[in-house]
């Protein structure tokens, strides 16, 4: 029997040795040879290919082994195998058949140990049964049976994670931070607590955890250090972060790559490249080499600054690092931006000659980069490559064009590719929708902007004040005045509260037509909503009076400006001095150009052309 027990374990140790570990098909094949002896291996060799195969996360090959071994009747399942058999159950989400182990284990006479109620603990946290947890560590310390310093971290952790960190923190404190109690106080559950407060957005409460950690003798680790440090950092405290990791000179530890990205990135990402860079060449004077995160995370923030220069620098100083499409991408869009197109092109290439291939987020940086630029044809030829490739342009990449064929004018094939998009299944977002409304009001389409306003709300996505007001715009340009009034009590009843520039937009339309008393309810609602009116709210008032030749109201108006805070700028002067030159008041428009000259106002175009009809006067 020994000897064939010893056969097994040199060819298990031959098979790792070749292949670097145990095989599915080599523990398989040994388990069926061992299972089919007339004179069965002992049950030690069992537990240690069981063991093997969990190992493997080959959880339900175990399960199926474990079957047919307890089904045998030449051999007695022990302690250790049973063990097993839970661990495998519990990480297939089966805690259930997990208990009927243990009630398997006590029928047979065998006592639990930690290794038996450690998985069931975990298996219920892992199934978010959280009451059934609690209820099995309370028995499992009032039935004492043996738990260990693994028992509380699984109890702790699974608390944490399931935000009950101020119920884990008062169970530490009954134990009284003696190391007695109900389990042994260690690093490992101090790093549970601290990773709790900090997702739970409690860095400071953390941070005294660590102090009173240290004050019990018990030393953090890397672990410790990395999730405060990086947890300071994503709440954009670096300053915090920096003493954090200043303090850990004081200790033994020394950071490590993970510590120093939190660091490096963080910095980064507050604008702060000139420290990262600093610490970037700690790190390396240390004997931590940057990884490609680092090397990322710096290029992206020099680019982002338009040291361009700089970036190329970087990435060939730290040339022991491969970069990935992540730091390519960072350089393309830098470089697109400066509008260095060689640059672009030699990155380009440079990057498929290395066998990374180009993402959506990079080509979609190079199509915004030539839409800002006006070059249109180059950005759909550069869709045309995206679809070529197999890369599925995505809604930035469409509202970038989107924005440019609007700004140019080219509102049929904004529409057309809007239509494109939706067809592709790519969720248009509020910035597309915008873009695409804005496009057809000023192309006049009202009807076909309502109806892409009514799929927007379909999508349950909420217009914002851009939308709105180019509809708004739209109506008023269209003549539909009352539409538009309408409009705006809409947006009031949808939660969307218009700003001055919705209310501007109604004015002018109003004004236009002589409707200076709902002119002044517009001015009223202005006040109630809470929105103040500007220069340009009453230089549309002003000039809705003189439209009507209502010259002493203009005049009111245009005196109460001061009052209001307002200093009368060029336009609101040419508006008057045209309302006085329609009503044929030579003197009071002579009399506004000389006072406008006094306060340093120089005419322009519009206003020497209001000046040249009064001298043929």
């Amino acid at each position: 029997m020994e000897k064939l027990r010893h056969f097994i374990c040199k060819n298990w140790s031959k098979a790792n040795a070749e292949s670097g570990s145990l095989k599915l098909h080599q523990a398989l094949s040994a388990f069926h040879s061992m299972i089919r002896r007339r004179h069965l291996p002992s049950i030690w060799a069992f537990n240690h290919l069981l063991g093997d195969v969990s190992k493997m996360k080959e959880y339900s090959t175990v399960v199926f082994m474990s079957k047919q071994l307890l089904s045998c009747d030449k051999t007695k399942p022990n302690i250790c195998t049973l063990n097993i058999l839970i661990n495998c159950f519990c990480n297939l989400n089966k805690v259930d058949l997990g208990f009927s182990v243990l009630a398997v284990m006590v029928k047979r006479g065998l006592q639990p140990n930690p290794y038996s109620m450690n998985p069931l603990l975990r298996g219920l946290f892992m199934e978010c049964r959280i009451n059934e947890a609690m209820e099995l560590f309370w028995k499992i310390v009032d039935m004492k049976y043996p738990c260990d310093a693994f028992t509380g971290s699984i109890f702790i952790n699974g608390l944490c994670k399931s935000g009950n960190t101020h119920q884990a923190l008062g169970l530490l404190r009954e134990t009284n931070g003696t190391g007695t109690g109900l389990f042994k106080v260690n690093v490992v559950l101090y790093n549970s607590l601290i990773h709790g407060l900090c997702a739970e957005g409690k860095q400071d409460e953390a941070r005294s955890l660590l102090t009173d950690m240290i004050h019990m003798g018990i030393s953090p680790d890397e672990y410790t250090f990395s999730t405060l440090i990086n947890a300071f950092i994503k709440e954009g405290k670096t300053k915090d972060a920096i003493v954090l990791f200043d303090s850990m000179s004081q200790t033994d530890i020394k950071p490590n790559v993970v510590i120093y990205n939190s660091l490096v990135c963080g910095l980064c990402k507050s604008g702060e490249w000139r420290q990262a860079k600093e610490y970037l060449e700690n790190m390396i004077n240390c004997g931590v080499l940057p990884n490609v995160l680092t090397l990322s995370s710096m290029i992206n923030a020099l680019c982002k600054e338009g040291q361009m220069t700089e970036a190329l620098r970087m990435k060939k100083v730290m040339d022991f690092v491969k970069p990935d499409v992540v730091t390519y991408t960072s350089l393309i869009h830098g470089f697109c931006h400066s509008g260095q197109w060689g640059e672009v092109a030699s990155l380009f290439n440079e990057m498929m000659k290395e066998g990374i291939l180009p993402d959506v987020v990079t080509l979609s940086s190079i199509i915004d980069a030539f839409c800002k630029e006006g070059r249109t044809k180059e950005a759909l030829g550069m869709m045309e490559q995206m679809n070529e490739r197999g890369l599925k342009p995505n809604a930035i990449t469409y509202n970038s064009l989107l924005n440019e064929l609007c700004h140019l004018g080219q509102w049929k094939e904004a529409t057309n590719l809007f239509k494109k998009m939706m067809e592709e299944g790519i969720l248009p977002d509020v910035v597309t929708f915008s873009s695409v409304i804005d496009a057809l009001c000023k192309d006049k389409e009202i009807q076909e902007a309502r109806a892409v306003l009514e799929l927007m709300i379909e999508r349950i996505l909420e217009p914002n004040i851009v939308t709105d007001n180019s509809l708004s715009c739209g109506l008023c340009h269209s003549g539909l005045r009352r539409e538009a009034a309408n409009f705006l009590d809409g947006m009031v009843n949808h939660d969307i509260l218009p700003d001055v520039v919705t209310f501007n937009i109604l004015l002018d339309a109003i004004c236009r037509k002589g409707m200076m008393s709902k002119a002044h309810e517009i001015l009223d609602m202005m006040s109630q909503k809470g929105v103040k009116p500007d220069l340009i709210t009453f230089s549309l008032i002003i000039r809705g009076y003189c439209l009507q030749g209502e010259m002493e109201k203009a005049v009111d108006v245009f005196n109460s400006l001061e009052t209001m805070g307002l200093l009368p700028d060029l336009v609101c002067y040419t508006i008057l001095i045209q309302g006085y030159v329609k009503c044929n008041r030579i003197n009071d428009a002579f009399r506004l150009v000389i006072e406008m000259t006094k306060m340093g106002i120089m005419p322009d175009v519009i206003t020497r052309k209001a000046l040249h009809s009064l001298k043929r006067l």
